[in-house]
């Protein structure tokens, strides 16, 4: 390691033993974000999560200027020994570029913890109002999905009497949240419904539902995931699969899905209620529901 810092290895060596070394922790940090972020296994906890995954593109970062630093050495060094610089000149920019791609990749499977990490120590952590209203008879989800909602809406399921309607109200937010409430709602069995805006990451909660009710001033608004800071993706990313793959579990046809996110993370699409109800998304209107509602 010092060797190569040091610009003392061969070119070959340098570049390739180096080059493969950093792309090689490149990619298990990939693995490991892909492990400890994975949204089936997310039970609320985010905050020692988002640390961890800080440290792990800190690391990355790091590793690329241990390659590029050694390269540049050796590149110096062999102009100095009269030998070609331009060699080590193409080489280390052909290298660099493939290993800058390689990092671009690791902060587009982190996007969402690290801008949560960033939400949490500057505390602008956007928690959703979880009501739990005997009265109306349901929990009442309202505001943007940022990290804690999960946990918010989880001690609302837990208190009493149980409510078995949750009423989904929000723009949107991370879909690592969404899908965690999403599935919270489908392991407890219970109804849902929109009877104003859900838009984005809400539309998961919202498919949750054993019944799903549409309101008629719901307007529900479906679109592509986004990357904070980059421009919107031209194809479905990971994470889009993942959303197709929870609409789809919850019987929602795959015309409307294809759809849904092929809708731009910068435009919002807005199906009209006879659309989501001949899909499968949406099951019945409010006016259908069931008594004690």
């Amino acid at each position: 390691l010092l060797k190569h810092w040091r610009g003392d290895e061969e070119l070959i060596r340098t570049v390739l033993a180096g080059g493969l070394a950093t792309l090689g922790w490149t990619v298990l940090v990939w693995l490991t974000i892909f492990s400890i972020t994975d949204s089936s296994r997310y039970s609320g906890t985010y905050e020692l999560l988002q640390w961890l995954v800080l440290v792990l593109i800190l690391s990355t970062a790091a590793g690329i200027l241990w390659w590029c630093t050694g390269v540049m050495r050796c590149a110096l060094r062999r102009q100095r020994e009269g030998r070609s610089f331009a060699v080590s000149l193409v080489v280390f920019v052909g290298g660099l570029l493939v290993l800058l791609n390689s990092t671009a990749q690791t902060f587009g499977i982190a996007h969402e913890w690290l801008q949560g990490w960033w939400d949490t120590v500057t505390d602008r952590v956007a928690i959703t109002e979880v009501i739990h209203d005997p009265t109306l008879g349901r929990i009442v989800v309202r505001g943007e999905i940022g990290f804690g909602s999960f946990t918010a809406l989880d001690k609302a399921m837990q208190m009493k009497p149980k409510l078995t309607l949750v009423q989904i109200e929000s723009p949107g937010g991370y879909v690592v949240e969404g899908l965690a409430m999403a599935r919270l709602i489908e392991k407890n069995q219970m109804d849902t419904v929109s009877l104003g805006p859900c838009a984005s990451a809400c539309t998961l909660l919202l498919a949750a539902g054993q019944e799903r009710y549409l309101g008629p001033q719901a307007s529900v608004g479906f679109h592509r995931s986004g990357v904070f800071g980059y421009s919107p993706s031209t194809a479905w990313t990971r994470t889009d699969y993942k959303l197709a793959d929870y609409y789809k579990s919850r019987d929602t046809s795959e015309d409307f899905i294809k759809l849904a996110l092929d809708t731009p993370s910068n435009k919002l699409w807005i199906p009209e209620h006879q659309q989501m109800f001949a899909a499968g998304y949406a099951t019945k209107r409010w006016d259908e529901r069931k008594s004690g509602y």
